[in-house]
């Protein structure tokens, strides 16, 4: 969405992708490089990518990973050789997409980004931190694909806690809008801005209306014990690429939100007002396609349990006939 943004804004885009096959079908026209953020920790090896680059956005992030260190290596390590040689090489503006909360929370996902984040604020390039809330649109990866799910399901919306979490979400679109109006405006000093919507809404109502986008019927509220919520989660833990783990639990059982004070800094580099969530969730219909995602986002984790069981079981049989 970004790539898109700063297209139509008429800007020559360089996207460091670690697999670009499904990127350049997407934008022919945009160079790309291939990178890893794992591998790619030393200053040389971003010194030649950099060569007549003005500005330098990073949206890389890992919500959790079995080795804490490859967490680590995506979020601090990698990035912090990215930016020292984007100063030796010039580079006159730097984006770092962070995550609102990350001073709140014992993980490595906010552990890794608060540490960039506070690298950053005295660094020699000027720099705009944007840590957004929620971020949603007609797409969904993550947390926003776990929302879906719970508002999906037939005949009851499960409450996590009883839902009384609090978010200010921003659409996707009005993220990428402001990340490519950040380019340009004048620093006097490395900032961090609360990229969010005025509009606070509990986890309660992003269901509700999200289940009403989608098009599905009214439902029965269910609380759901958060003990339970650990459970899941912990099992979500052994299953690649869930949207329910350890980590994406601690992140939504604290509220997500930022002072007015903080939103009204981030709408004053802004020339328009970000959609509240409200207007923003019901900007475009839902397809066909989003209702089938979101009633199929949970059986995907019983399929793969499922096949697992019969690869094991006849194994078993073949070994013990």
């Amino acid at each position: 969405q970004i790539v898109t943004e700063l297209l139509q804004a008429g800007h020559e885009i360089i996207a460091a992708k670690r697999n670009d096959q499904t990127f350049t079908s997407s934008f022919p026209e945009v160079k790309t490089l291939r990178c890893d953020f794992l591998k790619d920790t030393t200053v040389t090896a971003w010194l030649p990518r950099l060569e007549k680059v003005e500005a330098v956005i990073n949206c890389v992030g890992i919500l959790d990973h079995p080795l804490k260190k490859n967490v680590w290596k995506t979020h601090y390590e990698t990035p912090r050789a990215l930016y020292e040689a984007a100063a030796q090489q010039g580079v006159k503006r730097i984006i770092q997409i962070s995550a609102l909360g990350v001073s709140q929370v014992s993980v490595a996902y906010a552990q890794s980004k608060l540490a960039l984040d506070k690298f950053l604020l005295n660094f020699s390039v000027p720099t705009i931190i944007l840590r957004p809330s929620l971020v949603y649109g007609r797409g969904s990866y993550g947390g926003t694909t776990l929302f879906r799910g719970l508002a999906g399901l037939p005949g009851i919306v499960p409450l996590p806690g009883g839902g009384g979490q609090r978010f200010q979400p921003i659409h996707i679109e009005d993220l990428a809008k402001a990340v490519q109006q950040l380019l340009t405006v004048p620093l006097k000093e490395n900032i961090i801005l609360n990229a969010t919507a005025t509009e606070r809404v509990t986890l309660k109502e992003v269901l509700i209306k999200l289940r009403a986008w989608l098009g599905f019927g009214k439902a029965k509220l269910i609380t759901i014990p958060l003990s339970l919520i650990r459970i899941a989660s912990w099992l979500g833990n052994f299953i690649p690429r869930s949207s329910m783990n350890a980590t994406s639990y601690k992140m939504m059982m604290q509220d997500n939100v930022s002072t007015e004070t903080e939103t009204q800094r981030f709408y004053s580099y802004l020339d328009f007002a970000p959609r509240n969530f409200s207007q923003g969730v019901f900007s475009s219909p839902a397809s066909v396609q989003d209702r089938w995602h979101a009633r199929l986002v949970f059986l995907k984790p019983l399929l793969i349990f499922s096949l697992a069981f019969v690869f094991l079981y006849t194994a078993l049989c073949n070994l013990f006939p």
